[in-house]
């Protein structure tokens, strides 16, 4: 289980790299997101009909599943790949690192109430720690400090948000993960290739370095699609979904190292500040399920040692 948490962790954090990869092969940002996620969406629900496995009857649920496709997929990784074009591949980690603050807030206003000190204290660490990593590139000059790709990673974690309030309700429901995880990313690849459409000037096209550009392709649609995901619902069959979801704690320092190793991307002690910043925030906001999972463990102990 422990391997399996890592392979999955550097699996994760690997992702932002070959995004990058991707993106400075020349490939149209939106049209190579949707690719992917029609590919793995693709293979999940034809793994489902294989097995035989019945879909929804409901023109209400399949709404569900478009809007929360819209929200987890189509809006923060059309951004997030837009992005990339502007900031480093650990940058974009980072940043995406706000979409549990954005949680926490939504959950608040619905339920009328403050978040707890601890979630609260989280929430600040992990802004203050966000503002310390675009702050050595905003220092370089609004012109190439990439601005507009960071406010756009931070700005589509709030769809995100709200895409994984609504995903809950629809597992609640009794949908499975797998069923939701292969609708959602079916149909937001269809907004991405909609918006390459009818944004991009020559999607299909790309300026060099093809072999990098469809290799990062396939690494991601296999491994970050359907492998990682596939161990990440793993874990949570057998143990919680606290314990499976740290991968947000370890992803973006996996992805500054291999940006720092493999594309020489700088690295700023202002970001390395911030990012454990980040991870400190982003821990205390979970620090309440942390504790319960760390009860429930040492209560399974006691009644095994019985």
């Amino acid at each position: 289980m422990i391997y399996a948490y890592i392979f999955m962790c550097l699996i994760f954090g690997t992702t932002f790299l070959a995004i990058k990869v991707g993106i400075q092969s020349g490939a149209a940002p939106f049209m190579y997101a949707g690719v992917r996620f029609a590919a793995a969406g693709v293979m999940i629900l034809l793994y489902l009909i294989i097995r035989k496995i019945s879909f929804p009857k409901e023109l209400k649920s399949y709404l569900n599943l478009a809007f929360t496709g819209l929200c987890m997929t189509a809006i923060p990784f059309g951004a997030l790949y837009w992005g990339e074009q502007y900031v480093s591949s650990g940058m974009a980690a980072l940043l995406t690192a706000t979409g549990p603050f954005m949680i926490t807030a939504i959950q608040s206003v619905n339920e009328k109430r403050l978040p707890h000190f601890v979630q609260f204290a989280g929430l600040c660490a992990g802004l203050i720690g966000v503002y310390l990593v675009v702050l050595p590139h905003l220092e370089a000059g609004f012109s190439s400090v990439g601005l507009k790709g960071a406010l756009a990673i931070v700005g589509s974690e709030f769809a995100f948000a709200l895409g994984t309030i609504r995903s809950r309700k629809l597992l609640a429901r009794g949908m499975t993960p797998l069923m939701l995880n292969g609708f959602q990313m079916f149909f937001g690849s269809l907004g991405l290739i909609l918006a390459s459409l009818l944004f991009e000037t020559n999607p299909f096209s790309l300026s060099g370095g093809s072999g990098l550009a469809i290799g990062s392709l396939l690494y991601l649609i296999l491994f970050g699609s359907i492998v990682a995901q596939g161990i990440y619902y793993w874990l949570v069959q057998r143990t919680n979904p606290v314990f499976p979801a740290t991968w947000l704690y370890l992803s973006p320092l996996i992805a500054l190292l291999v940006g720092f190793l493999f594309l020489n991307e700088r690295v700023h002690w202002l970001g390395i500040t911030g990012s454990l910043l980040i991870l400190a925030g982003v821990f205390l906001t979970n620090f309440k399920d942390w504790r319960k999972m760390l009860r429930l463990r040492q209560s399974e102990r006691s009644s095994l040692a019985k």
